[in-house]
């Protein structure tokens, strides 16, 4: 009987952490397409600019990096890995 338990806890617990990973994949997907969006309204963005008034990009991107990991961080309740922040954003 005590094997039947904790298999049955085992198998709760492995199906409660593919969840999890599933929520998580999809978490990333739309963390990623918001970023994705953001970088290429700031490259047209960029485009109007003249030379001698051109912003400082990696400035602007470590934002666009800074809010995707910070909304990460609100929805999962972790840091994001840098596995996780490699995929994303490259």
């Amino acid at each position: 009987m005590y094997t039947e338990d904790t298999q049955d806890i085992t198998t709760s617990k492995k199906r409660r952490m593919r969840r999890r990973k599933n929520n998580i994949e999809k978490i990333k997907i739309k963390i990623e397409d918001d970023a994705k969006k953001k970088v290429i309204q700031l490259n047209s963005s960029i485009n109007y600019f003249n030379n001698y008034s051109k912003p400082d990009v990696s400035n602007l991107l470590l934002n666009i990096m800074k809010t995707g990991s910070d909304e990460f961080k609100e929805k999962t309740g972790r840091n994001m890995t840098y596995l996780e922040m490699r995929e994303m954003f490259g």
